[in-house]
């Protein structure tokens, strides 16, 4: 999907500044597993979260993700960042997610239920479900990961 830094997988992500596209056919979000890929009504591709590789290259930690401890994986770690990738102009735009600096293995920011706000984010996931509805809100579900704490994980 969308162009890339490379022709071979397992690249870290290339964050860029938040909210600001990046370069046409510039790279953008890391290598990643079973992430979050939705379509929006204006035909940009939305993608959040996976098992992959964040900005520094992160590995899985071990238990904190259910692996055996002491555990380190090839794909990387948990994700929870936020990425448009614009078709007309080939560009990937990192909207939100990983910190300030696009880290993996990320607590959520859950607010008050039931009240928007722009400062809640969802905790690091892999495995969870979107879609877009009618008017072109982008919706998330469920999945496997942090919830806003580590010790809270978002399954079992």
């Amino acid at each position: 999907m969308g162009p890339t830094n490379s022709n071979v997988g397992q690249n870290n992500g290339v964050y860029g500044t938040l909210g600001t596209p990046g370069a046409a056919n510039a790279a953008g979000p890391g290598g990643r597993q079973t992430p979050v890929v939705w379509a929006d009504n204006l035909g940009n591709i939305w993608v959040f979260g996976g098992l992959g590789l964040d900005s520094a290259g992160t590995r899985n930690p071990g238990s904190t993700n259910g692996l055996g401890n002491g555990t380190v994986t090839a794909e990387g770690a948990l994700l929870n960042d936020l990425w448009k990738f614009n078709i007309g102009t080939k560009q990937w735009t990192w909207i939100s997610g990983g910190g300030a600096s696009g880290l993996s293995n990320q607590n959520g920011i859950y607010g008050t239920q039931l009240t928007a706000a722009s400062g809640n984010l969802p905790g690091s996931r892999w495995s969870g479900v979107g879609w877009s509805d009618s008017t072109g809100n982008l919706w998330l579900f469920g999945g496997w990961g942090y919830g806003s704490t580590l010790a809270q994980s978002t399954g079992s």
